[in-house]
């Protein structure tokens, strides 16, 4: 039996693609093939078709290869089955070390239940017949010097021709200063909620105390003369607290030097300064 495949020039002058098959149907007393039997089919589309694919193929492969993005699939077991070089520069492995190891390998602890639940999604939807869409996920992936990365991957299904999945492919891209910068913002606006909170509680307090000395003036005038200074040296707190944002406005930051507290004197002063604020 024997299946090959060559070319032939046809009866026009054109040379097409032909698939012979065929076998041995009679030999001589030595065994020697005497004659044959088979078909000829003319595989010429087949081929054309196999070679634009080819190209094609080679063509996303360089456009892959020559990418700072990592292009990638996976198979729907969760298994790497191509990722491109660049994967490299961004995690510090080899495409070889990658390909055949399950995605939840190269995801960070911290970002495995958000990478695994948004898997799961995917699969759930396949289960309803419904193509899913494309998924969009931040996550944190390990690299190979032990340091980790930020990244954010796009991923959708693969269908073919039949409307049956067939692979996830995806795009990785290197988000890390981004998250970084992100988190700093975080950070610094936390510190403005604190500091907001601290300046709305120290400016309350003497606001407060005026509307004491101001009430007990209304009450009584003969108190005007002992609480009126009072009055003017918390007013003189507010405007100082408020030259304080002013400033801190112009230079955005705050730099302060730890120095030691000696904390009974810090209390002596507060009860000091409870004896002499409560008007009545």
């Amino acid at each position: 039996y024997f299946d090959v495949e060559y070319r032939m020039k046809s009866k026009t002058g054109e040379w097409v693609w032909i698939q012979s098959r065929g076998r041995v149907i009679y030999r001589d007393p030595d065994g020697k093939p005497l004659r044959i039997a088979g078909t000829h089919l003319d595989i010429t589309e087949k081929k054309k078709t196999e070679h634009t694919l080819r190209e094609t193929d080679k063509r996303y492969r360089m456009l892959a290869h020559n990418s700072n993005d990592v292009i990638w699939t996976m198979d729907l077991s969760g298994n790497f089955t191509y990722i491109s070089p660049s994967v490299f520069e961004l995690r510090g492995y080899t495409p070889e070390e990658i390909v055949g190891t399950h995605f939840t390998e190269s995801i960070c602890a911290s970002s495995m239940e958000q990478a695994v639940s948004g898997i799961e999604i995917i699969m759930s939807e396949l289960k309803t017949g419904i193509k899913a869409p494309v998924r969009y996920f931040e996550l944190e992936q390990p690299c190979k010097d032990g340091s980790k990365v930020w990244i954010e991957t796009t991923a959708w299904l693969m269908y073919d021709e039949m409307g049956n999945p067939v692979e996830v492919v995806g795009i990785t891209r290197n988000i890390d200063s981004r998250k970084k910068a992100e988190n700093r913002l975080l950070a610094i606006n936390k510190e403005l909620d604190d500091f907001t909170f601290m300046v709305s509680h120290d400016l309350k307090s003497p606001v407060n105390l005026i509307k004491s000395y101001l009430a007990a003036i209304s009450e009584e005038k003969t108190l005007f003369d002992e609480f009126f200074p009072k009055c003017m040296e918390q007013a003189d707190k507010v405007f100082s607290y408020i030259d304080n944002l002013l400033q801190l406005s112009r230079v955005g930051k705050v730099i302060q030097e730890k120095q030691k507290l000696n904390l009974t004197i810090l209390f002596r002063m507060y009860l000091k300064s409870l004896k002499t604020n409560v008007p009545f």
